[in-house]
């Protein structure tokens, strides 16, 4: 098993990963209220809006392995927040190397929960009949786990899940064989890149196609000609400083060197607002009032 953890390491965090950190920065206006709870595996962030609403939405976002220090997605984030939409960020993990995978969907629901319960005790004004599963890559298997099981981990139904690079890479954990019990009133949204060398799109095509949900997109985007745009792994990470916790695990370090901000977040980004934010398939399911510079392919 030890050797299956370090291969699966070496595939997430390919090259040096002890090059001197480069960050990509990406800051905004939106001022973002955060609580820090993340002390162990079952912790949480919690990223709220400053301004005044009557309501919130929550999004539950679900970091990919080893990615427990928010600032890889502090981009993303900031834009949830900026929508008005409350974000959960569970730490699910020790470590890379703790707990075991069979771990993570019981330890984001103890975070999700634990969350839930301090918003209440602050009377922050939240909306679970609005809520969000997010997910990349092991956050986007255990999304889909959860779409089916969150009923039995004392989870309210989300009325849409979004799995970014879904996969698992040499586990097994999480990982289904059929998507069938995902309730067909949450709308389904599977993304993947083209050139995943990391955990390709088995996973993704499988939640896709086993998924009974009348509302259900599948987009695949390559890259551009000219190299502008990538089609990997890691589109979904965008480095916003703001956020950084301080870890300098492996996965912040390839984040620091790697991670960028163009129109492929941008894109994730309006792709999740719009399926979130209408009740129904609407005309930018189909992508027609999405401005993409590179290859995507929708079905």
């Amino acid at each position: 098993m030890i050797w299956s953890i370090l291969l699966f390491i070496k595939f997430l965090f390919p090259g040096n990963l002890y090059l001197n950190d480069v960050p990509v920065v990406f800051t905004d206006t939106i001022s973002v209220r955060t609580i820090d709870r993340a002390a162990d595996q079952q912790g949480y962030y919690l990223y709220l809006p400053e301004r005044a609403a009557s309501s919130y939405s929550v999004v539950l976002f679900v970091h990919g392995y080893g990615c427990i220090n928010p600032m890889i997605y502090g981009a993303w984030i900031r834009h949830l927040v900026s929508q008005g939409n409350v974000v959960i960020y569970p730490r699910y993990q020790e470590s890379i190397w703790t707990p075991s995978p069979r771990m993570f969907a019981l330890n984001v629901a103890h975070a999700f929960s634990n969350a839930i319960e301090l918003m209440d005790s602050l009377h922050v004004p939240y909306r679970l009949d609005q809520l969000a599963y997010v997910g990349h890559s092991y956050g986007g298997t255990t999304v889909a786990y959860l779409g089916v099981y969150h009923d039995s981990l004392d989870m309210p139904a989300p009325r849409v899940i979004m799995a970014c690079q879904p996969g698992t890479g040499p586990f097994d954990a999480l990982k289904l064989e059929s998507y069938a019990g995902i309730d067909p009133a949450i709308k389904l949204l599977v993304l993947v890149g083209k050139d995943d060398k990391t955990v390709g799109d088995a996973l993704g095509r499988q939640i896709f196609s086993t998924a009974q949900v009348p509302y259900k997109r599948f987009v695949e985007h390559l890259a551009s000609e000219d190299e502008l745009f990538t089609a990997s792994h890691y589109e979904p990470e965008g480095l916003d400083m703001a956020f950084d916790n301080g870890d300098r695990n492996v996965s912040a370090k390839r984040a620091l060197r790697l991670a960028k901000l163009d129109a492929v977040d941008t894109l994730y980004w309006d792709l999740f607002d719009h399926t979130f934010q209408t009740d129904s398939l609407s005309p930018v399911w189909e992508l027609d009032s999405v401005s993409n510079p590179f290859p995507i392919e929708v079905k």
